[in-house]
């Protein structure tokens, strides 16, 4: 948390930023994790292709395997639109984010939006056995969600079977050997190939976001990050990555030691912006707007990297290594470099410039959603150093684009806020002058949504914003020296 930001929740502690209703931040996003030292061995600038690939005048049969976080959603857009990949079937990993119900009607949702319902789909077991970090309820509740995208409800056309079933009928159906395309859990995969080991001899290869060899793991344990080198596709179920790495199956990894390079940046997201009438940009367009954080620090295109690596593999640089991965905490799913162990290709690092110039280019594929996504407005504010002014307001209830131009040599928080009735704006700016922020905020008091932008530059969030008199204030300085410069109100009427 910035110093700007620390500022401004200590001097409205719960009305603007804690308590906003419908909140929407933003911040520069930039790396979280850092790299570790290049490992001795020598990397290629790229591979000939991938374990799986095929001759381009043909379609590569894919089977996703997904647990529907943002980037899976975000990646699936990208592979269903992709006229070189032919999607078999897709399946639900339990032991990662989405649950099953939730998750199989998002799935169908999905693919009535991008043009595909008759997909088969399926959902596996939700036991990762006693090894397997589980993710955290909050990451698991907003991928129930879908993270927002309105999504019109699409019938069940594919009634969605066992997971492991519905890969071997895919593999066995497929005209070619498939490709595993797994960016969850492996928890599928594996029970596929129990159920049947002759399996693996006809699946091509397996293509997955997962693992880290030389950057930091983003596996948390409450608030603490993990110390060991572990990611949580592998951490949430280590034994199923030990079994299927125990096959034959060529495998090829585009792990954090890749993803770390490519952050979600505002330069990407208000380039998407720019261009989202095709219905995978649409849909990432929607997500981001209804979800800020993903599109804040912290948020790497993991998932992304991996198909658009799939699609051109020039996007990363890759590397040949033999591994092991240990099945048993504390460290379970740590994947090392082991003499005894497996081959693998691996991605070492990525082109951040390239990743999201593909990126965009898959996701304009292809025609509109029949139902785009539209923002009723935008709130525009400026702040000059005295003024805090407002150029473009929103004229009724919804989703607003929020736009923050700061000409200063400081940083500035706006902050946008207005009094739930019979409260007025009078009695909102008397209580924001003699604020004191060691009482709780009155519930009077609604916050709708806080956006920062550093010296000279500009800032976007996205807010839902109800029916009400609301208003901008601009928050500066720190500490005792903090001020807060009122804006004049807008009303929003009811529709």
């Amino acid at each position: 948390m910035s110093t700007l930001r620390r500022a401004a929740a200590l001097v409205v502690p719960v009305a603007f930023v804690l308590a906003a209703c419908g909140s929407a931040t933003t911040s520069s996003p930039g790396p979280l994790l850092t790299a570790s030292p290049t490992p001795a061995a020598t990397p290629s600038a790229s591979p000939a292709a991938t374990p799986a690939a095929t001759p381009s005048t043909s379609r590569r049969a894919v089977i996703v395997d997904t647990d529907l976080g943002a980037d899976d959603l975000t990646a699936l857009a990208v592979l269903l639109r992709d006229p070189a990949i032919d999607v078999r079937a897709i399946t639900v990993a339990r032991t990662g984010l989405v649950h099953c119900g939730p998750g199989l009607q998002n799935l169908r949702n999905l693919l009535a939006d991008l043009g595909v319902p008759e997909t088969p789909i399926g959902c596996g077991r939700v036991d990762a056995g006693p090894e397997g970090y589980a993710f955290p309820d909050s990451w698991r509740a907003a991928a129930d969600a879908a993270y927002g995208i309105g999504f019109r409800p699409a019938p069940a056309t594919s009634p969605g079977g066992d997971a492991a079933v519905v890969i071997a009928a895919a593999v066995a159906t497929s005209p070619a050997p498939p490709l595993v395309v797994a960016l969850g859990p492996w928890t599928n995969v594996a029970e596929a190939l129990a159920a049947d080991p002759g399996l693996a001899v006809r699946i091509a290869g397996i293509h997955a976001m997962g693992g880290t060899l030389d950057a930091p793991g983003n596996v948390w344990a409450g608030e603490t990050p993990l110390a060991i080198p572990v990611e949580f596709n592998f951490a949430a179920d280590p034994a199923a990555v030990a079994a299927v790495l125990a096959t034959t199956i060529p495998v090829t990894l585009v792990p954090l030691d890749a993803t770390d390079d490519v952050p979600v940046t505002p330069a990407f997201v208000a380039a998407l912006e720019a261009d989202h009438a095709a219905a995978g940009a649409d849909l990432v367009v929607e997500m981001y707007a209804r979800t800020p954080f993903l599109a804040g620090q912290g948020q790497f295109l993991w998932d992304q990297t991996a198909a658009v690596a799939l699609l051109d593999p020039t996007v990363v640089t890759w590397q040949e290594e033999t591994v092991g991965v240990t099945a048993a905490r504390p460290d379970a799913g740590r994947i090392a470099r082991d003499p005894a162990g497996r081959p693998i290709r691996f991605a070492t690092a990525a082109d951040p410039a390239k990743v999201e110039a593909a990126l965009l280019a898959a996701l304009r594929r292809g025609g509109p959603r029949a139902h785009p996504f539209t923002l009723v407005g935008q709130l525009s504010v400026t702040w000059d150093g005295t003024v805090c002014s407002t150029s473009a307001a929103p004229i009724g209830p919804g989703l607003h684009a929020v736009r923050l131009v700061n000409g200063t040599a400081g940083p500035v928080a706006l902050l946008v806020g207005g009094p739930r009735p019979p409260k007025t704006w009078d009695d909102l700016l008397a209580y924001v002058a003699d604020l004191d922020p060691t009482q709780p905020t009155p519930d009077w008091v609604v916050g709708i949504a806080s956006v920062e932008a550093g010296p000279g530059g500009e800032a976007r969030a996205f807010a839902d914003m109800p029916a009400g008199t609301f208003g901008p204030f601009c928050v500066t300085g720190e500490g005792p020296a903090t001020s807060i410069t009122p804006g004049s109100p807008f009303t929003i009427p009811a529709p």
